[in-house]
């Protein structure tokens, strides 16, 4: 009620979801698509396309839960599109595995394995990308203890010839 009164789309699909997510687990689908096609206007008015895939993805879930496998692959393929648009990896590969899945469980193996492969292959590229940042993040860190370290040589040199020169001075 009180993101409602404050017109924030953020918190009102924050809130929207989560009883969306406890109407399902409650056993209260009717209760849960309506909450989630509450959370999906929100996310449309603010033009989250993440958020949006999200919950396309959800009411995937609700349509194959009823057994309309149809329009639950018609869902998910809208949700993984949003994904591609949002340019979330990770979505594009759960919405790609949930259509696999439904695909195998009516009997379409060709289209499940498409699916599957597409899966695959984006879980490929995320963990390529992982690896290319563990790397980024290790030659940074590489290199900034590299010139902490010279930086401190620098010091010890420099102290080294202050002391010289004090020395000196003094004989």
């Amino acid at each position: 009620a009180l993101a409602k009164r404050m017109e924030n789309d953020q918190d009102l699909d924050d809130a929207y979801t989560n009883l969306g997510v406890l109407k399902g687990m409650m056993n209260e689908p009717d209760s849960s698509e309506y909450f989630n096609r509450a959370a999906l206007d929100a996310a449309r008015r603010k033009g989250n396309k993440e958020r949006m895939s999200r919950q396309y993805g959800n009411l995937a879930t609700l349509e194959y839960g009823k057994g309309d496998h149809r329009e639950a692959l018609h869902l998910l393929d809208t949700a993984y599109l949003l994904a591609q648009e949002a340019g979330d990896l990770q979505l594009q590969i759960k919405h790609q595995w949930n259509m696999s899945e439904i695909h195998l469980d009516v009997g379409d193996a060709r289209a499940a394995n498409v699916h599957l492969r597409t899966h695959m292959q984006l879980k490929d590229s995320l963990l390529n990308i992982e690896k290319v940042h563990a790397l980024t993040e290790m030659q940074e860190k590489y290199e900034s203890e590299k010139k902490a370290k010279e930086i401190s040589e620098m010091q010890v040199k420099k102290l080294d010839a202050q002391l010289l020169t004090e020395k000196a001075r003094r004989t």
